[in-house]
């Protein structure tokens, strides 16, 4: 990584490094995605040779063939950028290589990086004690690789899973899930990121639905009146077969009575019936025969 401030030259560096078995021809040094004005010396080389170096350690090695990239920062530069420094021969193999490097200009305002939430997926209506799950997406729109750690804040009494760290790479994006249990307390849910950016920590917050979890009520059932006949079942299921064999006979016995007197009840109606029966004609002829 290079840094500099606003209104500062920054010098970067380079060599070519020739592992070939040829030279290179008419070599040119080309730089992009690099905003500010800038200078490469030298910037075009007729040939690249095979250089090598002696030393007691290394033995024979190759050495690079060195150029210097000057960036000029003007006093509102701002942010990071990866700079792409591209090697090309102009010869008919058209033999090129490239390297990254990122560029960091130090500012006295705090700069926030360019890391955002999107996606946020949470059901309509949750149930209490039922688990679910949310799901987002973490954007990384900044030139670097960014170590995010990612958690869920939810209402008191909820289970969720533990804080996720996820590696976001340059300009991607990554997808994540975690698994919620409410209980019966209503409250919003939220997506919370914390990651390191240069000297510092930053966090972002991502406010979800406010949702108030349904409870299911216990099923009651309904236990009706039971009858009279229910209920002397359920006295004879308690009685001794001994004690149901005596009232049965008691039963019997009772019946049998109540039978003979109404018998002899009825017996001795019939008489009075009939002696008022004729009473009843003998006046009636005697009325005709008066009329006569």
């Amino acid at each position: 990584m290079v840094e500099g401030k606003p209104g500062e030259t920054v010098i970067v560096k380079g060599g070519i490094l020739n592992t070939g078995l040829y030279w290179l021809r008419m070599f040119n040094i080309t730089v992009s995605n690099l905003p500010y004005d800038y200078e490469v010396e030298p910037s075009f080389f007729e040939s690249v040779r095979i250089l090598r170096e002696w030393n007691p350690e290394k033995g024979v090695y190759r050495v690079p063939v060195n150029f210097t990239i000057k960036i000029h920062l003007p006093e509102n530069a701002i942010g990071a950028h990866l700079v792409n420094v591209t090697g090309t021969e102009g010869s008919w193999r058209k033999i090129s290589a490239s390297s990254v490097f990122i560029l960091r200009v130090l500012t006295n305002v705090t700069i926030k990086p360019n890391v955002t939430i999107s996606e946020l997926s949470l059901p309509e209506s949750v149930k209490a004690n039922e688990t679910f799950n949310l799901t987002f997406k973490i954007n990384n729109f900044e030139p670097i690789d960014l170590k995010i750690n990612a958690s869920v804040l939810v209402p008191e009494g909820w289970k969720v899973e533990k804080t996720k760290s996820v590696l976001v790479k340059a300009n991607s994006s990554e997808q994540l899930s975690f698994k919620i249990t409410p209980s019966n307390t209503s409250g919003n849910v939220s997506v919370y990121l914390e990651y390191p950016y240069g000297l510092q920590t930053f966090n972002l917050t991502k406010y979800g639905a406010f949702l108030i979890p349904t409870t299911e009520m216990p099923k009651i059932e309904k236990e009706g009146i039971p009858s009279i006949t229910a209920r002397i079942i359920e006295i004879i299921k308690g009685v001794s077969p001994v004690i149901i064999a005596v009232i049965i006979l008691l039963l019997v016995i009772i019946l049998w009575n109540i039978a003979k007197i109404y018998r002899f009840y009825t017996k001795r109606r019939k008489p009075e019936k009939i002696e008022k029966k004729k009473s009843s004609e003998s006046q009636e002829s005697l009325n005709l025969t008066q009329k006569l």
